[in-house]
């Protein structure tokens, strides 16, 4: 990088790792509907990823609660989908649940919503949720 002034915004960039899944995930076709998440089957040693019960996941959904016409037509949904979120798929039998956390440092108008295991999740198995008992907005 240079030594110019822009170039100093740009240092913590470079070391940032952006990850839009955790590694042991993957997007594949679903026998539920289009694509799902699932736990990757295979990694260096041959055995398979399985993910303990009560496993922190990542953000799956972000809700902003705040009025602001010029955010909403940018975005186009007071909702936002992570890559976690957007390929789960619905079943009455889910091995996951979301967990809603307020972000109390901004009066909680930005509402986290976290992906965490409900059971011991297999190699190669996908990961669901009951769309039923998930995300209730505003509440």
């Amino acid at each position: 990088m240079s030594n110019n002034n822009n170039s100093k915004c740009f240092d913590n960039i470079s070391n940032y790792n952006y990850k839009p899944l955790p590694d042991n995930l993957i997007i594949k076709k679903s026998d539920i509907h289009g694509k799902g998440l699932f736990t990757r089957n295979t990694r260096k040693n041959n055995k398979g990823y399985s993910i303990p019960e009560n496993t922190t996941l990542g953000v799956s959904h972000i809700y902003i609660d705040i009025d602001d016409l010029t955010l909403y037509n940018v975005l186009g949904s007071k909702l936002i989908r992570t890559p976690l979120g957007g390929f789960i798929n619905h079943s009455s039998h889910p091995n996951c649940k979301l967990i809603k956390k307020p972000i109390e440092e901004l009066n909680n108008a930005i509402i986290e919503y976290i992906l965490v295991t409900t059971k011991k999740i297999k190699p190669n198995e996908e990961l669901t949720l009951d769309y039923t008992e998930t995300i209730c907005i505003g509440n």
